[in-house]
């Protein structure tokens, strides 16, 4: 997550809560992080960047898969939960767009985070990604996405109006269509998750 930091220590007691509750009613937490998971085909001794971690609920996943995970945050109370969540992997505490990857991965993941940013730190944080690549390595994102069908699509529309800022409804229109492929990607996997709440998106590098 990467909002103001002072939000993120106000809400990071809530967080898995919240979390939970928001995607109770379209299956669930933890089926709909597996389905992504699934989505991005993340393999055992799979380097993974996790960028924008938050409280780990993510990577106990990719750890589950067998993966080797660093998640970066610069939330230290939302890290703090992380790392006895998910105790195997490495967390970095840095702002997404500031981090500097020592080495490269099989897998950079953007969890919810792209919404967050306006749209000159999104392309730092995709250029980043896109930097970040091993040989064969691919990018997976998992955001709001307007393209629902109705009624889901109006309720995704009111949700971003209400719960996010400016940015969240710009990249729900824009991100998934123009965004990935303008940072040097090419999208090769796309799909709606959680009933058309969000879409997931594997990218690898363009040409």
């Amino acid at each position: 997550m990467q909002a103001g930091p002072d939000l993120y220590e106000r809400l990071a007691p809530f967080y898995d809560w919240m979390s939970r509750g928001l995607l109770a009613p379209f299956g669930g937490d933890t089926r709909f992080r597996n389905e992504v998971v699934d989505a991005w085909s993340v393999r055992a001794g799979d380097r993974v960047l996790e960028l924008g971690c938050g409280t780990g609920l993510m990577t106990r996943i990719l750890l589950q898969r067998g993966a080797v995970v660093t998640g970066v945050d610069r939330s230290a109370p939302m890290l703090s939960r992380a790392r006895k969540r998910a105790p195997y992997a490495t967390f970095v505490e840095s702002d997404v767009t500031a981090f500097r990857p020592e080495g490269t991965f099989d897998r950079v993941i953007l969890s919810y985070i792209l919404h967050e940013l306006d749209s000159q730190a999104r392309h730092a944080a995709l250029a980043l990604a896109r930097s970040a690549l091993a040989p064969g390595g691919m990018v997976g994102v998992v955001d709001f996405d307007d393209s629902a069908r109705q009624p889901v699509r109006t309720l995704i529309g009111l949700y971003l109006r209400v719960a996010e800022p400016p940015s969240a409804r710009e990249w729900a229109s824009n991100g998934f269509r123009h965004e990935i492929g303008a940072a040097g990607l090419t999208v090769i996997r796309s799909q709606p998750v959680g009933w058309g709440t969000a879409r997931v998106g594997l990218a690898a590098l363009a040409g």
